[in-house]
């Protein structure tokens, strides 16, 4: 009698599809996790990573924007007021005699700027914005599906993917950008060092999602056996 109850239980659960087999655990899964009361805190805390993440994407979003309109079509009255901050520095004599090449080599190079090599600036600036807005945007989508209690799905892993995809891409965009500014451009006194730091990141973030996948499809193949 008790084996005849359990039965009818888990078929009533987990009823077979058509070509009598079990479907995926996954819905199942998703509902007994999100119905329990401690959910409600991990929803709470994925809707407010997602607004954040969306809020920080529009905001970086927008400041690339407003640089780059900057640099492009106001940059001439920009120059002259921060080049006659520069002169006024140099002549009260206060800087020590080291920074002063430095200054005069910045005061060259912003007066030598020409709107091609502004144009250059506002691309490498939107090549090593993108892949960061690109994280932020599928953190949030991520983030929204955990909000509206979905877990273990397709499109989550697909997330995660792209978030370790974009993370490696940053670095790659990052290096570039380096280049083209200190030997295409040759601007002086610029130096910086490629951080590989995120390239650690996304590869160990893509690889966990590769497992999560293999993890489904076992889990799917395993589901349809009957």
């Amino acid at each position: 009698m008790y084996c005849i109850y359990k039965l009818s239980y888990y078929d009533n659960l987990y009823p077979l599809n058509d070509n009598h087999t079990f479907p995926p655990l996954e819905p199942a899964m998703n509902l007994s996790l999100t119905a329990a009361p401690s959910f409600d805190r991990a929803r709470r805390v994925s809707r407010a990573v997602s607004i954040l993440s969306s809020a920080s994407m529009w905001m970086i979003a927008a400041a690339a924007v407003a640089f780059a309109g900057a640099l492009l079509f106001f940059f001439d009255p920009l120059r002259d007021i921060i080049v006659a901050k520069m002169d006024e520095v140099l002549k009260s004599g206060e800087l020590a005699p080291a920074k002063i090449p430095d200054i005069q080599a910045a005061m060259t190079a912003m007066v030598e700027l020409s709107f091609g090599k502004r144009f250059t600036l506002a691309a490498v600036l939107a090549l090593k914005v993108a892949p960061l807005l690109l994280v932020l945007f599928h953190l949030k989508s991520l983030f929204a599906n955990f909000t509206d209690g979905q877990l273990f799905t397709e499109e989550n892993i697909r997330r995660i993917q792209m978030v370790g995809i974009w993370l490696v891409a940053s670095v790659i965009a990052s290096a570039i950008g380096i280049f083209v500014i200190g030997k295409v451009l040759a601007l002086p006194g610029y130096e910086s060092d490629v951080d590989f730091l995120p390239l650690f990141y996304g590869a160990i973030t893509y690889v966990a999602a590769f497992v999560m996948a293999e993890g489904r499809r076992i889990s799917d193949d395993n589901a349809g056996i009957v």
